[in-house]
Parts: structure tokens; C-alpha cells; sequence
């Protein structure tokens, strides 16, 4: 039996622990723990420093943060270390877009979408889009976003953006079309969803829904951001 290099079984290692750390620090994100969730992936940097996720983790991390130079150099690194990989320029470009930066956000989408082996082509179109409307570029965002639909038709998040840019505009048909389709396929929604169905049904002078989704809101999330925007007259 062939023996396997003392070396080749250090860094699997190393990239086992480094993985469990990278888990443990979006957990922690999630949980709303961001001081530990960056303790972790700092630990997951450390053990495997040529394993990409790790510092992928980080920089997610530091964004959260709002650590943006720090975010930037842990984006870079696990560029330089997987340059064609797809997740990683999906969240390197929209990070890039959320900064202001949309030409050079746009092109590491872009380069997301020319990985084979990315799997949610849907999300780098969807920012793609994101980053378009932020450039003011809307038709160009409106293409990315049917073109996150044709990817992964019914997705809730391009039919969202579509719902709500269509009811910014007063587009009120197009707006209910979207809308429509989001109530169908998105499961229960959410506050934002709800306060969106508040305004188009203003629009569409839709008394009953209005009061249906203002309703809704009210009971479910009584202490959202959303319900004091209705309260305030939004």
C-alpha cells in the first residue's frame, strides 16, 4: 500500500480544522454574535491560511463589521488562492458594488458567472442587478434579473427586486405581476414583503389588501423597522 506523505496529511488536516472554524464563524454571524464569529474565522485563517473559504469567511465577517479595508485584503486573498472561483467573486463583486465601486464589482460578477462549477448562477445575475440599479443603469438591472429567473425560475429574491423596483416606479401592473408571483412561491412573507404589498395595493387603490397586508404587519412584526415606516406614514 502506498504510504501518503507526512506532509499531504498535515494540510488535510489543517484544512479540516480551518473548515469546522469557518462553520463555527457563520454560525456565529448568524446568531448575532459577530466579536466570536471573527474570532473564529481568524482561527480558521490561521490553521489553513491556503484554504480559500477561510478567508472568505473573514471578510464576510469584517463586512459585517463594516472592517472594509480588512474585508478587502481577506476578499483578495481568497481571490488570490482560487481566482476563478465563483463564490468568491460573486461576494468580492458585490461587496465592490455596496462600496460604490459598480464598473469593477460588475466584472468579478461577471468572472462568477464564467465558473463552471458555480452552482448558484442565479445570485451572482441577481447582484448583477443590484449593482446595475446602484449605477443607475435600470434596464441593465431589470436583463440581470429575468436572467436570474431563467437560471432558477421562481426565485423569490430576483422577483422581489422586480416587484419593488416596478411599484417605485408606479408601474402598478408589472409591479402586481412580480408581486403575485413572490406571494406564490416566497412561503410566508416577510416584513418588507408585507409593507410592499401595503404600497401596491395603495397604488392599485386596493382598499381590502391594503388593509389585509397592513394587518398582517401589525400582528406579525409589531416591532419592525417596516411597521414604523406604515406608522409613519409611508
Amino acid at each position: 500500500m502506498m504510504a501518503i506523505p507526512a506532509g499531504a496529511f498535515a494540510t488535510s488536516l489543517d484544512h479540516e480544522l480551518a473548515s469546522l472554524h469557518t462553520r463555527l464563524a457563520f454560525e456565529y454571524v448568524t446568531a448575532g454574535q459577530p466579536g466570536l464569529a471573527l474570532d473564529a474565522a481568524s482561527k480558521a485563517v490561521a490553521t489553513g491560511r491556503d484554504y480559500a473559504p477561510a478567508w472568505l469567511a473573514r471578510a464576510h465577517v469584517n463586512a459585517v463589521l463594516t472592517r472594509r479595508d480588512d474585508a478587502e485584503r481577506d476578499f483578495r486573498q481568497a481571490l488570490a488562492l482560487t481566482p476563478e472561483n465563483g463564490e468568491a467573486n460573486n461576494n468580492f463583486g458585490l461587496f465592490l458594488c455596496l462600496s460604490g465601486r459598480w464598473q469593477d464589482g460588475a466584472r468579478h460578477l461577471t468572472r462568477a458567472l464564467s465558473d463552471p462549477r458555480y452552482g448558484a448562477r442565479e445570485t451572482a445575475y441577481l447582484n448583477l442587478g443590484r449593482c446595475s440599479l446602484m449605477a443607475g443603469e435600470t434596464q441593465q438591472a431589470v436583463e440581470h434579473w429575468l436572467a436570474a429567473l431563467r437560471a432558477k425560475p421562481a426565485y423569490p429574491s430576483a422577483l422581489r427586486q422586480l416587484a419593488v423596483m416596478y411599484t417605485n416606479q408606479g408601474s402598478v401592473e408589472r409591479a402586481s405581476y412580480y408581486f403575485g408571483r413572490l406571494i406564490e412561491h416566497a412561503g410566508p412573507l416577510e416584513a418588507d414583503d408585507l409593507l410592499l404589498g401595503v404600497r401596491l395595493a395603495r397604488l392599485s387603490g386596493d382598499r381590502v389588501r391594503e388593509e389585509a397586508y397592513s394587518g398582517e404587519l401589525h400582528t406579525r412584526f409589531p416591532d419592525s423597522r417596516e411597521t414604523q415606516q406604515l406608522l409613519s406614514g409611508i
